[in-house]
């Protein structure tokens, strides 16, 4: 017979909390999104943006890395984001220096988050396995901060501004703090 998690917590004291989530500070939370080569497992990150709910927005092209594999790039992505390998090869950043500027910016106590976590989490972990970084944040959904926050299913975005930005990070982000600054507004009345 195996044992459940209160016998567990009984037999070792453990006390059986329900964990509440963290209070609601907007100074705290940012918004991350990422623009990739493509959507395939060879696929690898070309531009990093993020919007914080109560401050700036930005964001970085990355150069890609001597290893990533260029046959991954989709054409049907770069004509989603327009970002041209020559643009990444001109303007993009060292994966090292993203790795680096996105480690001080994020660093906790912020709340990060994403609208689609498990991809960008992937895109992330091919960013910092080019470098001796470790990646000091962690990317949460914010479909589940809002409904821990708020009880409800994340805010609706505006497909017509989904079409208007091209599909560029930091405007992907800006979406999405724009989508949570209406919902807390109209909170507020």
């Amino acid at each position: 017979m195996s044992a459940t998690a209160i016998d567990v917590a009984a037999r070792y004291d453990v006390a059986m909390t329900a964990v509440d989530p963290p209070p609601f500070d907007p100074r705290l939370i940012v918004f991350l999104d990422i623009e990739a080569s493509g959507l395939g497992e060879d696929s690898f990150p070309i531009e990093v943006g993020w919007a914080f709910l109560a401050g700036p927005s930005g964001g970085m092209l990355i150069r890609p890395a001597a290893d990533w594999d260029m046959d991954a790039w989709d054409p049907m992505a770069e004509a989603l984001h327009h970002i041209s390998r020559g643009d990444l090869m001109r303007d993009g950043h060292a994966p090292r220096d993203v790795a680096e500027h996105l480690n001080r910016l994020l660093a906790p106590p912020l709340r990060v988050f994403s609208d689609a976590p498990d991809q960008d989490s992937f895109w992330l972990r091919r960013l910092f396995e080019e470098t001796p970084e470790v990646q000091e944040f962690r990317l949460e959904d914010d479909g589940m901060a809002r409904g821990q926050w708020f009880g409800e299913a994340p805010p609706a975005r505006n497909r017509a501004s989904d079409v208007r930005h091209l599909h560029r990070a930091e405007a992907d982000a800006l979406v999405i703090v724009t989508a949570w600054r209406t919902h807390l507004a109209s909170k507020r009345r």
